[in-house]
């Protein structure tokens, strides 16, 4: 099937004029939107079912809007699902815009997140985050965003979206970014029918987004990250190490450790547990050959008290004393029981107590802790730019992070036996306090860190 058919079907694609007729006059208005050639790609190897797996920043949302549009203006039901309202919110945004810049709104319902076209097709907009979403209504299009972020969509396909385009003999458009095998996205994609097309759109097919910048990517994100996020390739995270970008040479043998330098802040990270509670101690030095150095770590059984004792020594620190954690320590994990004076004993009211510091420097214990499938793509980011190092005293971290393993579903795989990670999970949360704005924080500071004075 060509460009050409489509073309007939639903208008063209490239600079469409679209109608607005009203009861006694019709206007035409222009809506441009020229499809790019992996768009165009799309259109040509169409079938009824289409699944796009998609790289970041390929054009899925403006391809996806261009198909709700043309499908509408033909006085054909239409429905945009997304996985969640936040996701829908962004669309309904846009979308909106769209029509009321073309002229071709007559009602629209904000609550229902509904449009109501002037030649009288409804638009729905659904969240999938109630699976029977769109259950009963028929539609001759529907288009489904970031299928691997809905939970259940396996269930959502079979039992309402499928059904809704059986009165219409309907066409469907799925799009998503990959996210690892263990997710029912995967799973359709892997298992189509005769009348379904399956699409790996790549970030490099969008001729409006500059290639230095995607080779530029490719050259500081881990391999099985790049291939995920911009190849669109679905990756088996589940493979090799949690770190796959692990490697000996962050490791500070001998004469070559750092000590704790008093002129820079210290860094206290922790990991509540009875057996055995964990703190490690870091510094971040942003200039020349500089990150973040993991310098001592301390294990002790017995609870956050018995553990802060050990680190009475560092309450004097010349420079700026910081504590960073496990989001847990709020709920008093090893700390439980009242103070005399009735307050709720939590790990950290006792790390305050006993280190003397204040609100001001517990960072980010407030907010749970970031997802270990993020924090894994955030250290292999680290590792692979030379930003993290570690001196050979940390001997039970560094046996933790050369052996960690990643579930079938890409988190961290953690027991009480076999694989505790009390260390690694302290690592975790301290290079987290470096990355509070993702991987951007953690280029900025690559930058300060390889300065050279060379014209």
């Amino acid at each position: 099937m060509g460009v050409a058919p489509l073309y007939r079907t639903f208008g063209p694609p490239v600079s469409p004029t679209l109608y607005r007729t009203g009861p006694k006059t019709a206007r035409r208005r222009k809506v441009k939107f020229t499809p790019h050639e992996g768009q165009k790609q799309l259109l040509r190897g169409r079938k009824r079912f289409n699944y796009v797996n998609c790289g970041r920043r390929f054009g899925k949302t403006s391809f996806g809007i261009f198909l709700l549009m043309h499908y509408a203006l033909k006085g054909r039901p239409v429905a945009w699902f997304s996985p969640n309202y936040k996701d829908l919110s962004e669309i309904w945004k846009i979308t909106k815009r769209a029509f009321e810049q073309a002229g071709l709104i007559a009602n629209k319902n904000e609550q229902l997140k509904q449009i109501e076209l002037t030649n009288g097709t409804v638009i729905d907009f659904w969240s999938l985050s109630d699976l029977d979403s769109g259950r009963g209504r028929k539609y001759a299009l529907i288009i489904v965003d970031e299928v691997a972020k809905i939970r259940g969509f396996k269930e959502a396909w079979q039992q309402t979206l499928r059904p809704t385009l059986a009165d219409y003999k309907g066409i469907a458009w799925l799009f998503s970014t990959p996210k690892g095998r263990n997710n029912d996205w995967y799973e359709v994609c892997t298992n189509l029918g005769p009348d379904a097309a399956y699409f790996e759109a790549t970030s490099y097919m969008n001729p409006h987004l500059d290639k230095s910048e995607i080779d530029a990517a490719r050259a500081e994100l881990p391999e099985d990250v790049f291939a995920q996020e911009f190849l669109a390739k679905f990756v088996d995270m589940s493979e090799g190490l949690f770190f796959t970008e692990w490697d000996n040479r962050f490791v500070m043998n001998g004469k070559e450790q750092v000590k704790i330098d008093p002129t820079w802040p210290l860094y206290i990270t922790f990991d509540f547990n009875i057996d055995p509670t964990t703190a490690l101690l870091f510094q971040v030095y942003d200039e020349l050959e500089g990150g973040i150095f993991f310098l001592e770590e301390h294990m002790v059984t017995g609870g956050t008290e018995r553990l802060c004792a050990d680190l009475q020594v560092y309450v004097d620190h010349p420079s700026l004393l910081f504590v960073t954690g496990d989001h847990s320590g709020n709920h008093g994990s090893t700390a439980a029981g009242l103070l005399p004076g009735g307050e709720y004993n939590t790990d950290y009211e006792i790390i305050k107590r006993q280190l003397k510091i204040n609100d001001s420097q517990l960072i980010d214990t407030r907010t749970p802790n970031k997802r270990h499938i993020l924090s894994r793509g955030l250290i292999n980011y680290a590792l692979k730019n030379e930003l993290v190092w570690i001196n050979e005293s940390c001997s039970q971290l560094i046996t933790d992070i050369s052996t960690a393993v990643p579930t079938s579903n890409g988190k961290l795989l953690k027991d009480r036996k076999f694989f505790k990670n009390d260390a690694l999970d302290a690592f975790r949360y301290g290079v987290h306090t470096q990355a509070m704005e993702g991987v951007e924080s953690l280029r900025r500071l690559k930058e300060l860190t390889t300065w050279s004075t060379e014209e």
